[in-house]
C-alpha cells in the first residue's frame, strides 16, 4: 500500500479514534506505524511532513517524526503556524533539557510525585523503554537510596556500566556512589545498589534494619514459575522463591517501588485473584499500558511452498526443509536494502543444540562477511586462540553469525549482543535467553519452534519473543516470521493471569513462603 492511501487510512481511524469511535488507541498506533513506514521509501512534500509530525504528536510518539526525518535525511524544515499545537505538545514531553518521553512513559513519570507514597506496578511491552524510565523517575524524585533489582548478572551489568557512564558525565549521578556486592560495608549520604535478588537478600541478612527510598524490580512475573513453566515442570527452577522473598522485604524497606514486567495479565472478576491481593495489602496502583505496542508486530506463517510478498520481502519458498526455508528468508533479508538497521535477525530455536545445528547450516550456505569490522576481528581472534577455530560459536562469527545461549560465557554473550546491536554482526541465533530483558536492534524475529526444550511455549513466552521485533527510537515495526509452526496461535490464545503463592490459600507453600505469607492465606492440617 503506497503513502497516500496509508494516510487515508490514518486520518479514518483518527477521526473515529477522536469521535468515540470503535478504533482503539492500539489500533491507531500501529495505523501510524505502518504509515512512518511506508514513508521511509515514499517521496514526500512539505504538507507530508507537517501532517506526519501532527500525527505523531497526535497519538503522543513525537519521536517517530525525529526517527523519520533522520532515517531519510531530511532537509525540509519549513514551519507554520498550524504546527504551533505539536510543538506545544511536543514539549510537554519533555523531562530535561535533553530527554523526552512518550506520552505514555510521560503518565508513569508523572505518577511519582514527592508528597506521596509512590509504589506502583507496571506492565508494558518490551518496546515500551521502562528501565530507560526508571532512571528519569529517579532523577526526578532525587531520591538518596536506591535499590535497582534485575534478574540476571548480565542486565545487572549492563546497567551498572550504564550508570558508569552517567556518572562520568553528568554532575547529578556523579554524587552517588555504586554498589554490586552484597558484603560491601561503606556507603555515601548518596548510594545506588544493583543486585540480584540474591543479592539483595545476602545483604538484607549483613544490614537487617536498612532502609531506602525506592527499589525498583525488574522481570517481576519471575515472582511465580506457574506463569513461565508448564505445570510438569515446575520446581526445576526455584528462583520464583529468591524473587518473593526480595519483594517480601522490598515491601518492609522503601516508601517508594516500582515493579515492572511485560505483557502481564492481570486478575479479572473471578479466577485467581492473590496478585490483586497483594497489591491492594501493599498499596500499589497498576500501571497498565499492555495495548500500548509503540513498535508494531507484522506477522507471516511461512509453511508451505508458495512465493510470499511480506512487508518489502518477496521470496519463493521451493522445499519443504525448514532449514532452507529459513536460508530463503535470510537471503531475502540480506537482498531488501542496504540498510543494516532492517537487516538486523534474531532466529530463535527451542535448544542449544538447534542454535548450533542452524549455525553449521547457514555457515555451509553463506558466504564470509568480507567487510570485518576491526572490534569484531579482534574478538574473533580472541576466542579463537582461547577456544579453537573449530568453535562453532567462533567460526559462525565470521560469517556476520551470532550464537547466544545459556552454555555460552556470559562475557561472550555480551560481547555478540553488543557487535549485533552495532551492525558488525547481522544475525543472532538464540534459544529463551534473548528473553531475559536483553536490548538488541534487532528488526525481524523468524521463530523456528514454538517450544522451549520439550515444553510448548505459553503466550507469555511467545510475547516475549515477539517483543524483540523492532526497537523503539530505530523502527517504527518489527517482523515476525514463524517457519512451520504455530507460534502466532500461541501468541495470541489467552493467558493466565500472574499469581502470587503468598497470597494464594491454595498454592503449596515452601518453608521460605511460610515464613513470608499472612496467617490468613495458610491451611493447616487437623
Amino acid at each position: 500500500m503506497d503513502f497516500a492511501k496509508r494516510a487515508v487510512d490514518v486520518i479514518k481511524k483518527y477521526n473515529d479514534y477522536k469521535n468515540e469511535g470503535e478504533t482503539s488507541l492500539h489500533e491507531l498506533i500501529i495505523e501510524v506505524c505502518n504509515l512512518f513506514d511506508s514513508a521511509i521509501d515514499s517521496p514526500l512534500q512539505s504538507n507530508d511532513y507537517r501532517f506526519l509530525r501532527f500525527i505523531a504528536s497526535e497519538i503522543g510518539v513525537p519521536q517517530y517524526f525525529d526517527l523519520l526525518f533522520d532515517r531519510k535525511k531530511a532537509d525540509d524544515t519549513s514551519y507554520q503556524l498550524s504546527d504551533l499545537l505539536a510543538t506545544i505538545q511536543d514539549a510537554s514531553l519533555f523531562v530535561d533539557e535533553k530527554s523526552m518521553l512518550h506520552r505514555y512513559q510521560k503518565k508513569a513519570y508523572d505518577s511519582f510525585s514527592i508528597n506521596q507514597q509512590n509504589r506502583f506496578f507496571l506492565s508494558a511491552p518490551t518496546s515500551f523503554g521502562k528501565t530507560y524510565l526508571v532512571y528519569k523517575i529517579i532523577k526526578k524524585m532525587s531520591y538518596n537510596n536506591i535499590v535497582l533489582i534485575f534478574p540476571t548478572i548480565a542486565l545487572l551489568g549492563e546497567n551498572y556500566l550504564k550508570l558508569l557512564d552517567l556518572k562520568k558525565n553528568t554532575a547529578f549521578w556523579n554524587q552517588y556512589n555504586i554498589h554490586t556486592l552484597s558484603d560491601e560495608g561503606e556507603t555515601a549520604d548518596k548510594n545506588i545498589w544493583i543486585y540480584t535478588p540474591e543479592r539483595f537478600m545476602s545483604y538484607i541478612d549483613k544490614h537487617n534494619t536498612k532502609h531506602f527510598d525506592f527499589i525498583f524490580i525488574d522481570e517481576i512475573y519471575k515472582i511465580d514459575n506457574q506463569y513461565i513453566i508448564d505445570v510438569e515442570t515446575m520446581g526445576e527452577n526455584e528462583r520464583d522463591i529468591s524473587f518473593r522473598v526480595a519483594l517480601f522485604d522490598t515491601c518492609l524497606r522503601a516508601k517508594d517501588i516500582l515493579l515492572s514486567g511485560p505483557y502481564i495479565s492481570f486478575p479479572k472478576a473471578i479466577g485467581n485473584r492473590s496478585l490483586k491481593l497483594f497489591l491492594d495489602d501493599n498499596s500499589f496502583s497498576v500501571l497498565n499500558y499492555n495495548d500500548i505496542e509503540i513498535v508494531n508486530k507484522v506477522y507471516l506463517p511461512v509453511n508451505e511452498k508458495k512465493e510470499y510478498q511480506f512487508d518489502k520481502l518477496d521470496f519463493n519458498i521451493k522445499c519443504k526443509d525448514k532449514k532452507k526455508k529459513l536460508l530463503t528468508i535470510i537471503n531475502a533479508i540480506l537482498d531488501e536494502t542496504n540498510d543494516n538497521l532492517d537487516k538486523g535477525t534474531i532466529i530463535y530455536c527451542s535448544r542449544k543444540i538447534e542454535t548450533e545445528s542452524v549455525a553449521k547450516f547457514l555457515v555451509k550456505n553463506l558466504d564470509p562477511k568480507d567487510d570485518i569490522p576491526e572490534d569484531l576481528s579482534i574478538f574473533i581472534e580472541h576466542l579463537s586462540e582461547t577456544f579453537g577455530d573449530d568453535w562453532i560459536v567462533v567460526n559462525s562469527l565470521k560469517y556476520g553469525i551470532g550464537i547466544h545461549h545459556g552454555l555460552v560465557p556470559k562475557y561472550i554473550q555480551r560481547e555478540i549482543i553488543r557487535l549485533f546491536n552495532t551492525g558488525a554482526i547481522t544475525f543472532l541465533i538464540s534459544t529463551t535467553t534473548i528473553t531475559e530483558g536483553i536490548n538488541t536492534t534487532a528488526k525481524n524475529m523468524i521463530v523456528m519452534a514454538n517450544s522451549k526444550g520439550d515444553k510448548a511455549l505459553k503466550r507469555f513466552d511467545a510475547q516475549n519473543i515477539a517483543g524483540r521485533a523492532g526497537r523503539f527510537n530505530t523502527h517504527f515495526s518489527g517482523r515476525v516470521i514463524t517457519v512451520d509452526n504455530d507460534f502466532l496461535k500461541t501468541l495470541f490464545e489467552n493467558e493466565e493471569c500472574l499469581k502470587h503463592k503468598g497470597y494464594d490459600i491454595e498454592s503449596k507453600k515452601t518453608d521460605v513462603d511460610l515464613d513470608i505469607s499472612k496467617s490468613d492465606y495458610l491451611t493447616y492440617d487437623k
